[in-house]
């Protein structure tokens, strides 16, 4: 605001002249234009323009995994023509008695509702044999195991089999898994017994 000297009353800055006398108040004060603006705007949209390309870039196998390339390894792991040895996803040294009559409590989780989409719906619940496990190649007995691991949520970090079991309806991930409390004791034993037939 341009104070006039001649009359006192308040002008704005625009004014060469005041607006109640008519007296000369001096050229107008500019007030500085924001560039900020013409700066923020590109930045802002460029930072967008990255976050969403680095977000379909780290993310990508996860969006072409579909339900025909979950039904096509389900497939390859039950027919055995899957060959990629990767070893373990989730690595565990525990001895566990294995009793191939016996069977688990039946507090467990029934899981039948779902059971066509397992590659071995009843490992949760009955000791396997090393007989039944022998016609399964290396990387079918790693989809065995972790599908174990899988039933109770646990959040893989390889791509392929993260996408494998997050196709499947029955897999909700679950961060706060913990080997020792989650698997009951025929699982353990599974879980043991396959990985000594990966090796």
């Amino acid at each position: 605001m341009k104070i006039c000297k001649n009359c006192g009353s308040a002008n704005s800055n625009d004014l060469y002249y005041c607006k109640n006398c008519g007296t000369s108040l001096g050229a107008p004060i500019r007030e500085p234009k924001n560039d900020n603006l013409k700066i923020a705007i590109p930045l802002l949209i460029a930072s967008i323009v990255l976050i969403i390309g680095g977000v379909v870039f780290l993310s990508q196998d996860g969006f072409n995994f579909g339900k025909n390339d979950t039904a096509s390894l389900q497939q390859q792991v039950n027919s055995g023509s899957v060959s990629n040895s990767n070893n373990d996803e989730y690595n565990t040294n525990n001895d566990v008695n294995r009793d191939n009559d016996s069977y688990a409590n039946n507090d467990i989780n029934d899981s039948s509702s779902y059971s066509s989409d397992y590659i071995i719906p009843d490992s949760n619940t009955r000791y396997l044999s090393r007989s039944e496990l022998m016609g399964y190649s290396k990387e079918q007995l790693a989809y065995i195991r972790n599908e174990i691991f899988a039933r109770h949520g646990y959040v893989f970090e390889k791509a392929k089999y993260r996408n494998y079991f997050l196709s499947k309806p029955w897999y909700t991930p679950d961060y706060s898994f913990n080997y020792e409390y989650d698997l009951n004791r025929v699982e353990k034993a599974n879980v043991d017994l396959i990985k000594e037939l990966e090796r």
